[in-house]
């Protein structure tokens, strides 16, 4: 099974996106996609609380996450037996403390530091443009960043049938490892 959990700061967008992969899971049976969460970035953990709370229901959680446990969120999620999921995270998240400096962003810093071992457990993409496009891929590798397709205000569409991505979703993560 490969479990999706996406990041965002936008939540609609999140939605979408979860959407997509809900799609893509039943076009594509042999890939075994579960989406898990959205983790909904935000700073402000009360107003992200309650725009959570506004969403109609879905099939996957939705959790709010900051700077203060996104690691721990993440990780969880990356770790736990049975869950070993794939994280599909926005690289710009407002209010990320990053001052507009690339390597200072939340999502540059969490792909620097994740276990070696999980390389392909960690994607990212941007929705901003080709020169931001260009500072990700430089930033943690091309081969980990998927191209957007479509991107409004509360819309997003990612290139899904990238072949690097879907070569990762066709092997099989071993359980408890």
């Amino acid at each position: 099974m490969n479990n999706i959990v996406i990041v965002e700061d936008n939540l609609a967008k999140g939605i979408t996106l979860a959407e997509q992969f809900e799609e893509l899971s039943s076009e594509r049976e042999e890939l075994e996609l579960h989406v898990l969460a959205i983790c909904y970035f935000n700073p402000d953990s009360e107003l992200a609380q309650r725009k959570i709370e506004e969403c109609e229901r879905h099939n996957f959680a939705i959790e709010p996450v900051s700077l203060w446990n996104m690691d721990k969120v993440l990780d969880s999620y990356m770790d736990t037996e049975g869950k070993q999921a794939i994280v599909i995270m926005d690289y710009m998240l407002d209010g990320d403390g990053s001052e507009g400096i690339p390597m200072h962003r939340a999502s540059v810093r969490y792909a620097r530091g994740l276990d070696k071992c999980k390389p392909d457990r960690l994607w990212l993409y941007t929705g901003t443009g080709t020169a931001n496009y260009n500072i990700l891929c430089q930033l943690v590798g091309e081969e980990h960043v998927l191209k957007v397709r479509e991107s409004r205000i509360d819309y997003l569409r990612l290139d899904l049938e990238d072949e690097k991505f879907i070569n990762t979703l066709k092997v099989k993560i071993p359980i408890g490892v």
